[in-house]
């Protein structure tokens, strides 16, 4: 398992999008001024990785499963700091507003060069203020291709001819953004190359995830712990997080302050 690159880029350019889409649309200066100054929560501040096993460093697979853990919780963090950023400028209205969106993408592999991202999506999203905001965080989660096994294509069934075209082999990674008067949800799965493969890979993430300390007197940080889950279907990891519909409210009401 490799660690991640540096998500310092992809929270600029997802502040940037939003913002970006708030100059297209004619905001005010006061709301412009208002979203490029929120500060910036970092999950990794205030989630930090203990030793729970006698002290002993922890091992090298669930050190990076660790790093995983904090880039995905800062991920989904930057997503909600740009539902905050529209709420301000009320472009986005939690009480009448929702969202359904889930990409599954591709990257071939065992090939020379820089392999285009491909991917397929459906989405229903009502309010057309969210969209940059939904774009930034499917372009953030191309990174989790590296957590996805190599596998051929024939093991590759849910996309079309026209995805796979000339393509032997790819890596599969998916993610999920959904809101309504129920819940927030963001989840990401990969696609690994066997059950086995599946539950060792969950195995190590879920050891890694008791071994962080979260800061208890941080509510974003907290929530976003208590409720996140890691499993596995058959070949498919799914790290996802759900908060009710209540539990967004707070959180876009803490970050409005």
């Amino acid at each position: 398992m490799s660690k991640p690159k540096t998500q310092n880029s992809i929270l600029v350019l997802a502040t940037l999008g939003v913002y970006l889409g708030l100059v297209l649309v004619g905001a005010t200066p006061q709301v412009l001024a208002q979203a490029a100054m929120t500060r910036q929560f970092s999950v990794k501040d205030e989630v930090e990785v203990k030793d729970d096993l006698d002290k002993k460093p922890l091992s090298d697979d669930l050190s990076d499963a660790s790093t995983s853990i904090e880039t995905y919780f800062s991920d989904v963090d930057a997503f909600i700091q740009d539902l905050g950023r529209l709420y301000r400028a009320k472009k986005f209205d939690p009480t009448a507003d929702s969202f359904a969106v889930n990409d599954s993408g591709i990257v071939p592999c065992k090939i020379d060069g820089d392999p285009v991202h491909r991917s397929e999506r459906s989405s229903n999203v009502g309010n057309h203020w969210l969209e940059p905001a939904i774009s930034d965080a499917l372009y953030a989660s191309e990174h989790w291709i590296y957590l996805a096994d190599c596998l051929p294509v024939s093991d590759l069934k849910n996309y079309s001819k026209e995805t796979l075209k000339n393509i032997k082999n790819a890596s599969s990674v998916g993610l999920g953004l959904s809101f309504d008067s129920v819940q927030f949800e963001y989840h990401v799965s990969v696609k690994k190359s066997s059950s086995q493969s599946a539950q060792r890979f969950v195995d190590t993430f879920q050891r890694a995830f008791v071994a962080l300390k979260v800061d208890k007197e941080s509510i974003p940080s907290k929530a976003l712990y208590d409720t996140t889950s890691i499993s596995y279907d058959n070949d498919q990891v799914f790290i996802v997080t759900r908060l009710p519909r209540a539990g967004l409210d707070s959180l876009l009401a803490i970050d409005a302050k």
